[in-house]
């Protein structure tokens, strides 16, 4: 059982701890320690490791000479506490926990000294501040420029990733996982003038939810296209369908597009864009927009609550769209749509019935017809087959009828040409 619950555990945490815990084990073939007991966690042990490899030792990255933080140390602390709750699970070690008040004094010296060191060095006071990040509208319409002119089908991937994660306060993992059936559209009514759709999200795994719970991330479209969740993701779609020629799913049998991912890599459909592409793609638009932030993949989930709180989204709203500590009646019972926050971030007040497009966005006046797009007949047919179907019909995709159309051919603000008309 023990060994079922470790193969389970989440790729991150294994990723996270199995080098240190190897490291610490090294250390004790180096110190001799008896054959019976080598491996044991005990308090002093691994207080000794800390203070002989781990505490004011250099990063392991070269060109510099920046010593481990104290979240470095804290996060050896927490592996080998994970090998203490093992071994102790499996009956071969009955000491006390070793995380005791020697450690937790250590821990709390080395953060006293590093707020010291921070205003000796005169380290960057806005780091994790309000500033960290972006927190205006013209900030997200530089990005939305940036990854426009570069001109590939993977800085279109990364513009879409970047406007999810900011509408819907995602993380990048969720991002990252996302598939076809996870996406779904809703009208919301009573939000203006003009009806107003809200793409939603089913969050079945996260950081916080490794049991499948039922999670959602919820958008509506931004009032500035260039800004726009739905014109992106309408915009990367229709480079996959209609100019990378990727095969169209048959919505009518599940085992074809389950399995699609909405991040896919260069590999396949149904491989995910990896870590370090979203955190490389996140490093070189901050770097070349001049943008400083501590988070990378994380960047737009924390920048998008704060600006939603700048725009008067109350902490409830912005708690319930990032799904933090989300209750029981909102997983059981509501509509997990908290419509002042996606109201905020969508570039509207969070007041009811200001929702509406303007004349340079209106709907388009005809329907799309097959010359125009020939891939839309075929999906357009796909999902109205499947919802007449006697089969689970509450799969909803927005972005494949009518309404959706309208949202990739509306005009944007910005004069000139270009690739939204």
């Amino acid at each position: 059982t023990l060994d079922r619950c470790r193969e389970a555990r989440p790729a991150n945490t294994t990723r996270a701890y199995a080098p240190k815990q190897r490291e610490f084990k090294a250390w004790c073939d180096r110190k001799c320690f008896h054959e019976t007991t080598r491996y044991q966690v005990t308090a002093a042990k691994m207080h000794l490791f800390l203070q002989e490899e781990v505490v004011d030792r250099q990063v392991r990255f070269k060109g510099t000479d920046r010593k481990v933080g104290v979240a470095t140390v804290e996060m050896y602390v927490n592996a080998i506490s994970d090998l203490f709750s093992d071994q102790q699970s499996r009956g071969a070690n009955a000491h006390p926990h070793p995380r005791n008040r020697l450690i937790k004094a250590l821990l709390s010296s080395l953060r006293r000294e590093q707020h010291e060191k921070n205003k000796r060095d005169y380290v960057d006071r806005g780091v994790g501040s309000l500033l960290d990040g972006y927190c205006t509208t013209e900030d997200l319409v530089s990005i939305s420029r940036y990854y426009m002119n570069l001109n590939t089908g993977p800085d279109l991937r990364n513009r879409m990733s970047h406007f999810l994660c900011h509408a819907c306060l995602l993380r990048g993992e969720s991002a990252r996982n996302m598939e076809l059936p996870d996406l779904f559209s809703v009208i919301l009514e009573n939000e203006g003038f003009t009806e107003c759709r809200a793409l939603v999200m089913i969050l079945g795994h996260g950081k916080t939810n490794q049991y499948g719970r039922r999670e959602f991330g919820s958008c509506i479209r931004h009032c500035n296209v260039e800004v726009c969740p739905f014109g992106s993701l309408a915009l990367y779609l229709f480079f996959r369908w209609c100019v990378q020629m990727e095969d169209v799913p048959n919505f009518l049998v599940p085992e074809n597009w389950y399995d699609i991912k909405v991040l896919k890599s260069g590999k396949g459909p149904t491989t995910s864009m990896t870590y370090r592409a979203h955190y490389d793609a996140t490093i070189k638009a901050f770097t070349a927009l001049g943008m400083h932030s501590k988070a990378k993949t994380h960047a737009a989930r924390g920048s998008g609550a704060r600006m939603a709180e700048l725009v008067g989204a109350t902490e409830s709203q912005i708690r319930r769209l990032g799904r933090w500590n989300a209750s029981t009646m909102e997983g059981c019972y509501l509509s997990a749509l908290p419509r002042e926050a996606m109201r905020s971030l969508a570039g509207f007040t969070p007041d009811r019935n200001t929702f509406f497009f303007g004349a340079r966005i209106a709907k388009s006046p005809r329907a799309p017809s097959n010359t125009d797009f020939p891939v839309y007949r075929d999906l357009h047919g796909s999902v109205h087959a499947r919802v007449s179907t006697s089969r689970c019909n509450q799969w909803a995709f927005g972005l494949v009828t009518v309404p959706s159309y309208s949202a990739f051919t509306r005009r944007p603000f910005f004069a000139g040409s270009s690739p939204y008309s």
